[in-house]
């Protein structure tokens, strides 16, 4: 984020996250874009506007909400791509799906045959004195993996100590670009700019949603109809064949990676990682050591063992049974073995529709110790009892949606009421009520938690300060206003 806004000089308040670490959601000026499409002079400080947008919320004109990936430069010798050749004239008719499961089941086959062959049939030395690998520089490799990738002009940006730009050249040869058009499943960038220490990717457009979204909060979508989900996979498998004729690997492809609309168009923005590789020092042959690995077989166990356990299971798999054994122990706590899952379910501390929940556990109205919460029922059962849990399911089945009691367990709007006096009003007056009216949100925490049919957010557990009020006219006064008697105070001591 902190490259973004130095390097492209793009206010800071304009930058969100996203599921991936190096890829933002970005607000820019349309003038910017055009800026470096057609080379012209704009104003470095016409994206300096602070737009206070929130996950889901539009862009007025001329603002656009864009992705633009960041890759850091590195210096290091990488392993070359492999060679395929361009068909600039005639581009290949797309397949079917049969007769992409039969493209599949061959490709399988001829690298399973040329992993047997090396293995058992490649033991004449004089082959591997032969062979000569080129090594390149990873900011030339990365270079050649965005315009294969993307088929987009590179723009080489120079600045001055100050930032400014005093340089712009473009080094991509544009007769070539036609051979390297974007597959209709990956999202298309507009162009790709290096400085000196990154290269950043600019694209076309910005989604929102993900296919983990989708299969966390609407799996219906695709549980719906059994062509919903081939079709999925049909483009899934086209982009993975797609990169494949160009020399290139999907890799470790994400759920969060695949970016989806409502008719379940797949936008996918590969990793480049998975095509960037340092050549391993135990490949390179050296006749010597290998004289000596004759007399001395390496012991290769260990090694081997080490690779599988780091394949045999998924990252969050591992981490879930890490943290679970944790927790059991009571090596963490309640509250940090929650927040944890979480962020294992998708969900983050700066994105008000999905934001961190955790439960109520006392309804204030005794000491503590004395009226725990009933965690067997959740807060919407407590809230609303029985009869409309039943309703809310029987209304769901009759409208042909998978049936369900409880249609969310913490909704944005809830959100900015639990943090109304930390909110701006602006803000509150958009997402809550048109009206500023400060007697409609609760007086105190025990108020909130016997109106709200949702559950809590971790920050009545871990921050003091939204116990204090930033308006005049919405009371909160060091705590008694909004939380227990017994506490004397929201600071902690």
């Amino acid at each position: 984020m902190d490259s973004i806004s130095k390097e492209l000089n793009i206010n800071s308040n304009n930058i969100l996250p996203t599921a991936s670490p190096t890829l933002f959601a970005v607000v820019v000026h349309n003038t910017w874009l055009r800026k470096w499409l057609k080379n012209l002079e704009v104003d470095n400080n016409v994206n300096n506007l602070d737009f206070t947008l929130q996950p889901g919320e539009s862009v007025p004109y001329p603002w656009k909400k864009i992705f633009i990936k960041v890759l850091n430069k590195k210096a290091s010798k990488v392993l070359p791509l492999p060679r395929y050749k361009l068909n600039e004239i005639n581009p290949e008719t797309p397949l079917t799906f049969s007769q992409l499961i039969q493209y599949i089941s061959q490709s399988n086959q001829r690298n399973l045959w040329k992993e047997s062959y090396k293995k058992y049939c490649q033991n004449n030395e004089s082959i591997k004195e032969s062979t000569i690998i080129n090594l390149l520089e990873h900011d030339q490799l990365l270079a050649e993996v965005i315009l294969r990738l993307y088929g987009c002009n590179v723009i080489r940006v120079r600045t001055d100590a100050s930032g400014k730009c005093i340089e712009i050249k473009d080094i991509t040869n544009k007769h070539v670009l036609k051979s390297y058009e974007t597959h209709v499943n990956l999202l298309a960038a507009l162009f790709a700019l290096e400085t000196d220490n990154n290269f950043f990717i600019i694209y076309r457009g910005h989604y929102e949603n993900h296919l983990l979204d989708c299969l966390n909060f609407s799996p219906n979508l695709i549980d719906k109809t059994y062509a919903r989900g081939l079709f999925i996979v049909y483009q899934l498998l086209s982009v993975a064949k797609a990169l494949c004729d160009r020399g290139l690997s999907v890799g470790t492809l994400r759920l969060q990676d695949i970016y989806m609309s409502e008719d379940l168009w797949l936008q996918i923005i590969p990793p480049m990682i998975n095509n960037i590789h340092c050549l391993d020092p135990s490949l390179i042959f050296e006749k010597n050591k290998l004289n000596q690995s004759k007399s001395h077989p390496p012991e290769s166990g260990q090694s081997s063992q080490k690779i599988g356990e780091e394949w045999c299971w998924r990252s969050d798999a591992v981490q879930l049974e890490k943290l679970c054994m944790l927790w059991v122990r009571g090596r963490i706590s309640n509250l940090d073995y929650l927040l944890h899952l979480n962020v294992l379910a998708g969900r983050s501390a700066n994105d008000p529709q999905a934001h961190f929940m955790v439960p109520w556990v006392t309804d204030f109205n005794s000491r503590c110790g004395r009226n725990w919460r009933d965690l067997s029922k959740s807060k919407y059962r407590l809230n609303k009892g029985d009869r409309q849990l039943d309703m809310t399911y029987d209304v769901t089945s009759c409208n042909g949606q998978i049936p369900h009691h409880v249609t969310d367990a913490l909704s944005d709007i809830t959100y900015y009421v639990y943090l109304a006096r930390r909110t701006p009003k602006d803000t509150l007056c958009k997402y809550v009520r048109n009206k500023w009216v400060p007697a409609e949100y609760p007086a105190s925490i025990q108020r909130m938690q016997e109106w709200t049919p949702d559950e809590c957010i971790p920050e009545f557990y871990t921050d003091p300060t939204v116990f204090k009020s930033i308006h005049e006219d919405l009371p909160a006064d060091a705590g008694r206003d909004r939380i227990n008697p017994f506490a004397s105070d929201c600071n902690l001591n």
